[in-house]
């Protein structure tokens, strides 16, 4: 169920990115945190893949009601866990009910390498979303907010949820998912995963070691990066999984 808020566009939000609760604080307007034209150099970083083009960046923002703060709780919580790399990314709009400008998510492409959770197997395609993504003025309501002409409705925009960029194809990841409920599996013409917690079930892996993004955006409840090697964490996820 999705419920619209007064003028600063709060919407709750159960059942999305993630399947955890949270309240949603759209940023994109009245905030003073949102970038509006060029970003900075450190807003680039933060929240622009390598090679993107140089868009304006808006933030979004959430208060989870659960925090996932260890490998166990990740991995009880799930209903899919693998590693894998990222074949393909693509954005797309989702209208919540009663909502009149979209919320943008992405869907992740990943091709699976090994499995711990769920019922896929070693090569299987599988997708997952995540919130954030690069949409237009108009998706966002822009055009009439901002009284855009025609001709800039279709300008495309990024959205950063909770400071943390949407993954990037060939990225080797780590990563904890959950089946969203009937009333959001319609957002894609697929099959998919959310991603656990938004993006708190999202590690990155190199030479051996996994890493979760952190918010980095000020306001957000903090939750740790987990780093670890990767044996550790593929030993905390079996312990988990084998306890009662």
């Amino acid at each position: 169920m999705v419920k619209k808020g007064a003028y600063a566009g709060i919407l709750v939000v159960t059942g999305m990115a993630g399947l955890s609760i949270y309240v949603y604080q759209h940023n994109r307007i009245e905030s003073p945190r949102m970038v509006t034209g060029a970003p900075t150099a450190a807003s680039q970083q933060a929240s622009q893949p390598t090679g993107a083009s140089q868009l304006p960046v808006f933030q979004e923002t959430a208060d989870f009601i659960k925090v996932y703060n260890d490998i166990g709780d990740l991995a009880s919580h799930s209903d899919i866990i693998v590693t894998g790399t990222v074949l393909r990314t693509s954005s797309f709009d989702y209208y919540p009910v009663g909502a009149d400008d979209a919320v943008v998510y992405t869907s992740v492409t990943v091709k699976v390498e090994r499995v711990w959770k769920g019922a896929v197997k070693a090569g299987d395609i599988v997708t997952f979303v995540e919130p954030g993504g690069t949409t237009t003025a108009k998706a966002m309501g822009l055009d009439k907010k901002w009284n855009l002409p025609p001709e800039r409705w279709n300008e495309p925009v990024r959205v950063v949820f909770n400071g943390i960029p949407p993954m990037q194809a060939g990225q080797h990841v780590l990563l904890f998912g959950h089946t969203p409920d009937k009333a959001f599996q319609s957002m894609l013409n697929e099959p998919f995963y959310n991603v656990l917690g938004a993006n708190q079930g999202k590690f990155t892996i190199r030479e051996g070691i996994v890493e979760r993004p952190v918010p980095g955006t000020s306001g957000v409840p903090e939750y740790s990066p987990l780093n670890m090697t990767l044996a550790r964490a593929e030993e905390l996820i079996q312990t988990s999984l084998s306890t009662p």
